[in-house]
């Protein structure tokens, strides 16, 4: 089984000037190769996608998505724009987290809040982390990632000129030690600006590992996470954290997340990927496929008879496919 982990910052390096989209079409023809020369089962898996008017990128998301291999992604709602098969993004396992201690009762204008993630400046909402910790009169704990010191130098300066109380590790921590790092927070909060093209977090599902409230804005790339997550506006922050003070509902926010690991767990999402993806394929089929919007072969081959028969027998120009 070879997997490809694909998103647009895949597509040729997601520079136009340097390519015509050749790594594209050669990472086909290599998994064709791999198929045909070795007896190896390529997919590819999406975690992006991107929309019709990125006129550079689209291009080459559509080699993909109308090769012969076989494509998935974790997003639902591109799954049903794209008529993709869809596996929801479980809940990758860290080693250690039953010796993390359990959130601490403090003091009701204290709370400790906590983020990480990639430090981009123009996708993460920094001004809206540190707007709410400051409503809050909280503390901000977590780690960015980054190995840019001018851009670790523009965050600090950033939160040191707005008065936020912060012990944050920057560059790259390792998973049990990013999880010791957030489990010192009441709240998990993860602001990050709406995205121009289909996306999920693999960030909020990291913090699904801890037993805490995850509030995060709601639009891409959370909109698969509203079984654990709370969705609100950066406004809203303030009034959400002290709703979650009364003990009651605090832990019903944390079993709702408890319930989400238990059910999203990251090894099922590779089983489904690897062992079952036929079997989602004809499951799905009646509503990826049920439009006459072209899809690969192989995709095609795999829809239920009766889905098959109407897509190469009855559609017509200007009658609809039947339901």
């Amino acid at each position: 089984m070879v997997i490809v982990n694909h998103g647009p910052g895949l597509f040729d390096g997601y520079n136009p000037e340097l390519s015509e989209g050749e790594s594209t079409s050669d990472l086909i023809a290599n998994l064709r190769r791999c198929f045909v020369e070795y007896g190896a089962r390529p997919i590819v898996y999406l975690h992006s996608l991107l929309d019709a008017d990125n006129l550079e990128m689209f291009g080459r998301q559509e080699l993909l998505l109308e090769s012969p291999i076989p494509t998935v992604t974790t997003i639902r709602d591109a799954a049903e724009h794209f008529h993709i098969a869809h596996v929801e993004h479980g809940v990758q396992p860290v080693a250690g987290l039953p010796h993390l201690a359990a959130p601490k009762p403090r003091s009701r204008d204290l709370p400790v809040i906590g983020f990480f993630g990639f430090l981009q400046f123009g996708g993460k909402d920094f001004e809206a982390i540190a707007n709410a910790v400051l409503a809050l009169d909280g503390k901000l704990v977590g780690s960015i990632a980054s190995r840019n010191p001018e851009q670790i130098k523009r965050l600090a300066d950033f939160l040191a000129q707005k008065g936020v109380r912060c012990d944050l590790a920057t560059g790259w921590v390792s998973d049990e030690e990013l999880a010791r790092r957030l489990s010192e927070a009441d709240i998990l909060y993860l602001p990050q600006k709406d995205h121009d093209h289909w996306n999920n977090s693999g960030t909020a599902r990291f913090c699904a590992n801890l037993d805490r409230p995850i509030i995060v804005p709601p639009h891409q790339p959370f909109l698969d996470m509203q079984q654990a997550a709370i969705f609100a506006s950066e406004h809203d922050v303030p009034a959400i954290v002290a709703y979650l003070r009364n003990p009651a509902r605090y832990a019903e926010a944390v079993a709702r997340v408890r319930a989400y690991r238990g059910t999203h767990p990251m090894g099922s999402t590779i089983r489904e990927i690897i062992a079952n993806l036929g079997r989602i394929v004809r499951t799905q089929s009646g509503r990826r496929f049920a439009t006459p919007n072209s899809t690969s072969a192989m995709q095609l081959a795999l829809v239920s008879d009766t889905m098959f028969c109407s897509r190469i027998g009855a559609a017509e120009p200007d009658r609809p496919l039947p339901a």
